[in-house]
């Protein structure tokens, strides 16, 4: 009677330890969505990014304007004595106004700020799309610490029933004590294994809110599960994506034209500037004065003569070369650089991708099938509890690889999205 007591325990909980097995769903990421638009809306970097760039775009109406004009207000020609305005023929107040005029340089220089704001557009830009990539790779590994710790606290639900099991069969006289000491060792493990588990989960939320502004305590669920996402593209067509798009490789590109037209505004140099001015003198009127007080005009125009072209001109010339050349090698190596981190990606996606296949259509099946065959096994004495004990781990390892596996996967994909600078899907 105590065996028959024994059996049917044993299939409840074989049958409540079953039905969390073959759950796999994949829900819509809308929340997902919804933590990114927030993250857009609320992260004090992106909104640093955003007014450098809208800095440097100010920058540009000011690097083509002219100098401001320049008044001058005099009393001129005035016996030191006496200071008056009427004992002298050249005596009177002068008011003037000069304009300086950079030769052939306003055009340039206004369009070296254009392209300088253009590099913060795409830093901003690159910022944006590491940001995003940042919360959704830390959404999925949220997800799976908490797709973890279910299945964790199910194992040790389930362990904690063998535990019993072993228990009432050694009473019984038909198991060892060895086995409950087994049994309650694995549980014990499972205990330290769900520590690690809410350690990393409470670290992933911490990141995730800070991302999103809040508060690093603050409490953050992923209550929908990522879906699996069908990626078809190759690796050529990748990197060629992101050299099209990538905003850090458009930002140098930026830099590049930048310094081009530095050295070029340099060669500007070599030719004066032209300072125009204009002087109005109020006399007074003199009984001996020929021209009776009348007012005099004058015009005046200078220019600046760059005689020590040999050491300032032409070295800043080589100077702005030299920064031309720097950048254009600079551009190859992040295009460089684009180009392996795609590769990286795309080779860490295709191994996640044959993974997740592994898992789903040989590993867990298998070991699903195994542990039915020892649970059917154990239950006629065929197999010992450190079998039945072994496939039940073996089981549990593989579904949280399996989840491991999906998230790695959908972190390549997020990771690619960046470098190519564009949504994929």
């Amino acid at each position: 009677m105590q065996r028959k007591r024994t059996k049917t325990k044993i299939k409840i909980v074989w049958l409540a330890g079953f039905i969390w097995l073959g759950l796999v769903s994949f829900p819509s990421a809308g929340e997902l969505d919804q933590l990114v638009n927030q993250a857009l809306q609320a992260n004090p970097d992106l909104k640093s990014a955003e007014a450098r760039y809208k800095s440097y775009l100010a920058r540009v109406p000011q690097a083509g304007a002219l100098p401001d004009p320049m008044f001058m207000f005099g009393y001129a020609n005035v016996p030191r004595t006496s200071l008056a305005l009427d004992k002298m023929e050249m005596s009177g107040i002068e008011l003037g106004l000069s304009q300086e005029i950079p030769f052939l340089k306003l055009g340039l220089l206004k369009k070296s700020a254009r392209q300088m704001a253009e590099t913060q557009k795409q830093s901003y830009a690159a910022l944006k799309n590491y940001l995003v990539s940042q919360v959704k790779q830390n959404y999925y590994d949220l997800w799976l610490w908490q797709k973890s710790i279910e299945i964790a606290e199910q194992n040790k639900s389930f362990l904690e029933n063998l535990a019993e099991i072993a228990s009432v069969k050694y009473s019984v006289g038909e198991g060892v004590q060895q086995d409950v000491l087994k049994a309650q060792v694995e549980v014990s493990m499972l205990l330290d294994k769900l520590l690690m588990l809410e350690e990393q989960k409470k670290t992933t939320q911490a990141k995730l809110n800070i991302l999103l502004n809040r508060l690093p305590q603050d409490s953050i669920q992923v209550t929908e599960e990522p879906s699996y996402l069908d990626f078809n593209k190759n690796e050529s067509e990748l990197q060629q994506l992101a050299l099209e798009s990538n905003p850090e490789l458009a930002g140098m590109q930026a830099m590049v034209k930048a310094s081009q037209t530095e050295h070029q505004l340099a060669k500007r140099e070599y030719l004066p500037d032209l300072d125009l001015g204009a002087t109005y003198m109020i006399r007074k009127n003199r009984a001996v004065d020929m021209l009776r007080g009348e007012d005099l005009l004058s015009f005046r125009a200078t220019i600046n003569l760059p005689l020590y072209f040999w050491s300032r001109q032409s070295k800043k010339v080589s100077e702005t070369k030299w920064q031309w050349e720097s950048s254009q090698s600079q551009l190859q190596q992040v295009s460089n650089q684009v180009k392996y981190a795609v590769s990286q990606m795309f080779y860490e996606l295709q191994k996640s991708k044959k993974q997740i296949e592994l898992y789903q259509t040989v590993l867990l099946p298998q070991a699903r099938q195994s542990l039915e065959s020892a649970r059917s096994a154990y239950q006629v004495n065929k197999v010992d509890f450190l079998t039945l004990l072994d496939n039940q781990v073996t089981v549990l390892n593989y579904e949280i690889g399996s989840h491991q596996a999906l998230t790695e996967y959908l972190k390549a994909i997020a990771q690619l999205e960046e470098m190519v600078g564009k949504p994929l899907q």
